[in-house]
């Protein structure tokens, strides 16, 4: 686990005192550049920062014709979450698996009428649900732009996020069969099967300081890893021309290799905590099937197991299990 981080402007100023460089050769956009490509080459995931749009500095996505921009810091994609309203409440969105996972154009849908596409039939479906006796879409959508208290109750519901609204297939020409809310992504973007609304995703970065290098984990194995790397880079040119012997820049590579495969492990290793929420999952007896409902908050719980009590005759807790009776 990482719990503090340096700058990389330690790491360059040891580069320049340990190979003795000029003023004049320090390749400071370079070395950055290595730096970052070092921190990669490691890996770990305790060594990115986890950004959550909406509750730290960044703002909900807005979804805009079945799509949404994605940060420009953005590394990996943890997870997504949709709401009809900045505010919430959220729902947990899975990755599509439709072959074709586009959806296209804005929707036809407006506050003011709602015309007869294949889009408007999902608030046509939402009040076929609540009155048993429309059966047709189309029926149905001529009763809510004819009937404004109607139009008003179902756009209630929808903008206080109480109706799961998403695209449905009922014929036509879509390829979206799924009564779940789905994403794809892009370079750039994420597209999802609603037309609007708002996305909150959770995702990883490259921690940077003030001046944008990226921040290295305070961990003696990682920054040695990384000053090996750099160095290697360095030295290439050299090598390549003949002016460092085969075996001294091997050497930098093997010290490279060593160190990197040192950091990775000091990066995955769980403390204590982390080993106790393994053993809650993994000592299971139940399997946790729906654990993505409430975005894996419960999944390290320990699991409660209960014994029908002949003495008292209800259940209760099986201290053979916990240790002890509530």
């Amino acid at each position: 686990m990482v719990t503090k981080l340096t700058s990389s402007n330690e790491l360059i100023a040891k580069v320049i005192a340990d190979l003795d460089l000029a003023e004049s050769d320090v390749r400071i956009s370079d070395i950055v550049e290595w730096i970052g490509e070092g921190l990669e080459h490691i890996g770990g995931v305790w060594m990115y920062s986890k950004e959550v749009s909406g509750v730290t500095d960044e703002s909900v996505l807005e979804v805009c014709g079945y799509q949404a921009a994605l940060p420009c810091n953005i590394k990996d994609l943890i997870s997504v979450a949709y709401s009809q309203s900045p505010h919430g409440g959220w729902r947990p969105c899975r990755v599509s698996t439709n072959v074709f996972d586009r959806w296209g154009g804005n929707s036809n849908m407006s506050p003011d009428h709602y015309d007869h596409s294949h889009d408007c039939f999902s608030i046509a479906r939402l009040y076929m649900d609540m009155q048993a006796g429309i059966m047709n879409p189309h029926c149905a959508l001529y009763e809510i732009n004819h009937n404004p208290n109607i139009k008003q109750t179902l756009q209630q519901l929808i903008e206080k996020g109480d109706y799961k609204w998403t695209p449905r297939n009922r014929g036509g020409h879509s390829t979206d069969f799924t009564r779940d809310i789905t994403y794809s992504v892009k370079p750039g973007y994420i597209n999802i099967n609603v037309d609007s609304g708002f996305l909150k995703i959770a995702y990883s970065t490259i921690p940077v300081d003030k001046d944008g290098y990226p921040m290295i984990p305070d961990i003696a194995a990682v920054k040695e890893a990384v000053y090996w790397y750099v160095t290697m880079k360095l030295m290439y040119p050299k090598y390549l021309y003949g002016v460092i012997p085969h075996h001294v820049y091997l050497d930098m590579k093997m010290n490279w290799t060593k160190w990197a495969n040192s950091a990775n492990a000091k990066l995955k290793m769980p403390n204590i905590d982390e080993l106790n929420t393994m053993k809650n999952i993994h000592t299971s007896l139940m399997p946790r099937m729906n654990e993505e409902q409430t975005f894996l908050d419960t999944a390290g719980e320990k699991e409660k197991l209960y014994d029908y009590g002949r003495r008292h005759g209800w259940y209760y807790q099986n201290p053979r299990m916990t240790h002890g009776w509530n």
